[in-house]
């Protein structure tokens, strides 16, 4: 017992461990709240027995010491009385359901905005984290984990165990006035139903964790599989197997389905069994106290205080189970989101407000670089040694899985090296000032992100519509060769391009991503295959409008085609994590057989 007990409290203090000092001290006051609306409803229900009592015999108004003198007191009439005893009794009862109505909303409130608390630090300490923990995560885990299991803590556990709290305190003060009544019947009420829901959940305990866990499992897959499906609806209409995806998703769906209904299932079926037992009970009262002589007069108001009180504390303790089989089906979320935000946060990437300032007039230097990623044993990239002079324009080239675009990676600061450094003008980027080094990065990947939302939003990507800057935005729509297609949108660039851009072809997507590295006059501005889906005359274009603004920028060029890196200042060939040689475009393709060979296939 002393190690489940152990276990018991370690698994509390990492519910509370989620929750800030000011939130912990609110589920104080809410307890608290609790504990007072259980008293205002014992008063209620301990009141209707003596009101019960009065009305079957009088005479208790003039014998009983404490009602005699209230009778006296206010010269009431035995009718006057028992109308005033009954509408104070249904003042009492007004005031205690107003006050149980104010901490029904005040709990739901307070659940409801921890829920919007917890959800929106979990992302924070997502979305802060290095690049690579995303290259390693599933999204749809994550956005899993800020719904589902977020849900899960709040409702499944939070909510529960204040409501333990308070049906606890309403039971043990149904006891105690049970205890004031009939010693005997009250232990042994308390026993039975005790006992029964004590071994109801020992026998269901072990089966509520692992449906829990399966649970979450499932969970998991449901947004893996939705998200699959729709991210990538186009090639599943085209290939026509929307039954595949409709298949997975609904099989992971089903079996979340029946583990909810089966704790569902676990939680409500003791109901049954001990009402049954319950009333059993009240008729054994009955006969119990017929057989020991008891008046009718004394039957009817021990019958109307435990009827009454059973109206309150039978509810009170299956609520009490219920919410126990909640907080243990629900506690694998807990762990989950626990060990998330105790790993996550200690690996937080500073914003980009350090204070530590990064100046780029001189160059950028990579000195004895390497890196591997953290789940592999093998290096991408190997000893690279090189110097990117400002304003000038540099390329890089490759086969595929030569290491490009994870070596462009590093320089922008989005990977941190395993070895070596990144430096600009010789300060070296840190986790600590690369928040400072991206202020002055324009970067546009093959694959562009696009919002639900207008042109002009896209473009200044980040920035609330009523801080655009409007006269940018044109001129980056200008750069990026892209005026006349907003003009001829029936709204301009207030005009919503549709999620992903679904409404625009895949050289329009590429000219908004090159447009959005433009909005914020980046001082280094990267290409990473960002021409790839253009026309060659729109290319040259671009890439015309590139060379005019790259005067006073740098610029880095990842290219699948070599022409687009013809104009570059200097060019580096890579092959498997190294760079192999270096030159103009004339100079490699004269002096290297692979580039020469390449440029020939391109």
């Amino acid at each position: 017992m002393p190690g489940k007990s152990k276990i018991t409290k370690n698994k509390f203090s990492k519910v509370l461990s989620l929750f800030t000092k000011d939130d912990r001290q609110k589920m104080i006051y809410i307890v608290l709240g609790m504990l007072i609306m259980s008293i205002i409803e014992i008063i209620g229900v301990s009141s209707v027995a003596p009101f019960m009592a009065i009305v079957v015999d009088p005479e208790i108004i003039h014998t009983n010491i404490y009602i005699s003198k209230i009778f006296n007191y206010f010269n009431f009439s035995e009718k006057e009385f028992i109308t005033f005893f009954g509408i104070t009794i249904l003042i009492v009862m007004i005031l205690s359901n107003s006050f149980s109505a104010y901490m029904t909303w005040k709990i739901h409130y307070f659940s409801n905005m921890q829920t919007y608390l917890l959800s929106t630090r979990l992302m924070k300490s997502y979305i802060f984290q290095n690049y690579e923990f995303f290259l390693n995560t599933n999204s749809s885990e994550l956005s899993k984990n800020m719904f589902a299991e977020i849900d899960r803590i709040i409702g499944g556990i939070v909510f529960p165990s204040m409501a333990i709290i308070a049906k606890t305190s309403a039971s043990m003060l149904i006891f105690a006035m049970l205890m004031i009544v009939d010693p005997i019947v009250a232990v042994s009420s308390v026993i039975v139903l005790g006992l029964s829901y004590f071994v109801i959940y020992n026998f269901v305990s072990k089966e509520l964790t692992s449906i829990g866990k399966e649970t979450s499992k499932y969970s998991k897959l449901r947004y893996k599989y939705a998200n699959e499906a729709l991210l990538g609806v186009k090639e599943v209409i085209i290939q026509n197997v929307e039954h595949y995806f409709i298949d997975r998703f609904a099989l992971a769906s089903k079996q979340f389905a029946k583990k909810l209904a089966l704790s569902n299932i676990i939680s409500t079926l003791p109901r049954f069994l001990i009402e049954t037992i319950a009333f059993g009970g009240l008729i054994g009262l009955v006969i119990f106290l017929v057989h020991n002589g008891r008046n009718s007069s004394d039957i009817i108001i021990l019958l109307s205080l435990y009827a009454i009180a059973g109206y309150k504390l039978l509810p009170a303790l299956q609520g009490i189970y219920m919410s126990i089989t909640q907080i243990r089906y629900h506690m694998p979320a807990v762990e989950l989101i626990a060990k998330d935000f105790s790993q996550l946060t200690k690996e937080t990437v500073n914003d980009s407000n350090s204070e530590i300032s990064i100046l780029f007039n001189k160059e950028i230097s990579l000195i004895d670089l390497n890196f591997r990623y953290s789940r592999s044993d093998k290096n991408i990239l190997s000893n690279i040694n090189l110097t990117i002079p400002v304003h000038t324009t540099i390329g890089f080239v490759g086969k595929t899985g030569s290491g490009k675009s994870t070596l462009i990676d590093l320089i922008i600061g989005i990977l941190p090296s395993k070895k070596g450094s990144l430096m600009v003008d010789n300060v070296a980027i840190t986790d600590k000032n690369v928040g400072q080094w991206y202020k002055k990065i324009g970067y546009v990947s093959q694959h562009i992100y696009l919002m639900d939302a207008s042109l002009a939003e896209n473009i200044a990507f980040g920035i609330s519509k009523e801080k655009i800057d409007f006269n940018l935005v044109e001129q980056a729509l200008k750069d990026a060769d892209l005026l006349s297609f907003c003009n001829s949108l029936p709204n301009g660039y207030n005009t919503n391009i549709g999620e992903q851009g679904v409404k625009l072809s895949g050289g329009q997507q590429q000219r908004i991503g090159i447009a959005r590295a433009l909005y914020h006059s980046p001082e280094l501005l990267v290409l990473d295959e960002a021409t790839s889906s253009l026309d060659n005359i729109t290319e040259d274009k671009i890439m015309r409008s590139i060379k005019n603004i790259s005067q006073n920028k740098t610029v880095i060029i990842i290219a699948h085609r070599l022409t687009t890196i013809q104009n570059c200042d200097l060019i580096y060939f890579m092959e498997d994590g190294l760079i192999i040689d270096s030159g103009s475009y004339h100079e490699l393709n004269s002096k290297n057989k692979k580039f020469k060979n390449m440029s020939k296939k391109l």
